[in-house]
């Protein structure tokens, strides 16, 4: 795959999740005119389910990661760095607009300033739950590829299925609090 059919993908993803957060509630389906319905449902809230952009953006994500990793990544502490000034500056924005609306919540304590600003919580910006997974598994990925490049591809498929499953089935009776826990 290469660099356009990458860039493609990432365009099917951002169209995934823009439907997925359209009809993803049932007020917002509510909104629209709905003509195919199962057992009562809407269908395209059904299909909000399936939209599933964060597993796309994960898997380019670590692709364009594995192709800069082969060809020796000398950057990667100032790309991580460059993507969180780019956090601090929406995070600045977003609290200090929060504290003109709000400044009972914003900017909070001390703790909550600071785990924010290293990405640790996101009690300010929902949206940026992503940033220390990413920040993460981004700074750690020459390891991860040194090791994962010692089994074979069908080892790690099956394996990543199985933990995936098992995750799967513990959010969907347990919710995300079983993690937390």
């Amino acid at each position: 795959m290469d660099k356009t059919e990458t860039q493609m993908m990432k365009g099917v993803a951002i169209l995934l999740m823009i439907f997925l957060h359209l009809f993803n509630q049932s007020h917002n389906v509510d909104l629209c005119r709905n003509y195919v319905y199962i057992d009562g449902i809407p269908l395209v809230h059904i299909l909000s389910r399936a939209a599933n952009p964060v597993a796309f953006f994960l898997i380019l994500g670590g692709f364009g990661l594995y192709k800069v990793y082969e060809k020796g990544d000398e950057h990667r502490w100032k790309r991580l760095i460059k993507l969180m000034i780019h956090h601090w500056v929406v995070l600045a924005i977003f609290v200090t607009l929060g504290h003109f609306i709000n400044p009972i919540a914003y900017p909070g304590s001390w703790k909550q300033i600071l785990s924010n600003v290293t990405g640790y919580e996101n009690t300010y910006n929902g949206e940026m739950w992503f940033l220390l997974p990413y920040v993460i598994l981004s700074a750690c990925s020459p390891w991860i590829f040194k090791i994962l490049s010692k089994f074979h591809a069908i080892t790690i498929i099956i394996t990543t299925l199985f933990i995936y499953l098992c995750t799967s089935y513990c959010i969907s009776r347990y919710g995300m609090s079983f993690f937390v826990s």
